[in-house]
């Protein structure tokens, strides 16, 4: 995955260069911040590439392929202030559009390039990053710690239990660990859970302690042992429109860091 997505995003990342580039010899402008415009470059990138690295895992024919670009991506980029601020529009239409993530991208470089933008470039750089936490949160937290992953488990576990293709969620079970800030959420023991994903944990991370695991011995959530709050899972919660524990807790645990800065 990493090689997939790290291929778009550079190619993505050479094209802007190159337009940017091709730009200056017709056009004379400035960057207000050029360190900041650089890493909105690499976020925005990443992100897309990510995005498109998603569909195509979930995508089983061309048709599906194009679907979701054609479909959402593309209105939502020109429905996100691509050629205008959201600003011109009424206040129930700027509240709308706030929906919209592409938002939060083109807010972000608008800032890099011209010191203004819709959003703070706060906001901006949070909502970038919430989309990379939600697709690679325990993976990329795992690897960040110093861990490994399993690049493909089928070939590591010789099963696909945990992805059955075609934007199918497959059904495991995670054996929650007692003790564990996980089971303060949704408690200690066996809990069902949805899946779609063809990589995994392999060496745990320092300072992160496995709190579930399927019963082939996959870790299927991750949290800090000590210091800020912090719990990742494997599944996919949004699946189950009945149990919305996990993002209470989120939510909680980011009002109660809020009320002490």
């Amino acid at each position: 995955m990493i090689g997939y997505v790290g291929a778009a995003a550079s190619k993505s990342i050479i094209l802007g260069a190159i337009i940017l580039a091709t730009a200056r010899l017709f056009v004379t402008f400035e960057i207000a911040h050029p360190l900041w415009m650089v890493a909105f470059l690499v976020l925005t990138a990443v992100t897309f590439s990510l995005f498109g690295f998603i569909i195509g895992i979930w995508a089983d024919n061309f048709e599906k392929l194009q679907l979701v670009p054609l479909l959402i991506v593309t209105p939502l980029t020109f429905l996100g202030g691509s050629f205008y601020s959201i600003h011109m529009l009424s206040p129930l239409w700027q509240k709308v559009t706030l929906f919209n993530p592409v938002v939060y991208l083109i807010s972000g470089f608008r800032w890099s390039f011209y010191g203004v933008s819709d959003v703070g470039v706060g906001i901006s750089l949070g909502m970038t990053l919430v989309f990379l936490g939600i697709c690679l949160g325990l993976q990329l937290a795992n690897v960040a710690a110093g861990g490994t992953l399993h690049q493909h488990l089928p070939e590591a576990l010789g099963t696909r239990r945990y992805q059955l293709g075609g934007g199918v969620f497959a059904t495991n079970t995670a054996t929650v660990e007692d003790g564990t800030r996980l089971a303060d959420i949704v408690g200690a023991g066996d809990l069902s859970v949805r899946s779609y994903h063809h990589q995994g944990i392999d060496r745990v991370g320092d300072g992160l302690v496995v709190s579930a695991r399927s019963d082939d011995g996959l870790p299927q959530a991750i949290e800090t042992i000590e210091g800020p709050w912090f719990v990742a899972v494997q599944w996919h919660p949004e699946e189950d429109a009945a149990d919305r524990r996990l993002f209470a807790a989120l939510v909680a645990a980011a009002r109660r860091f809020r009320a002490a800065r």
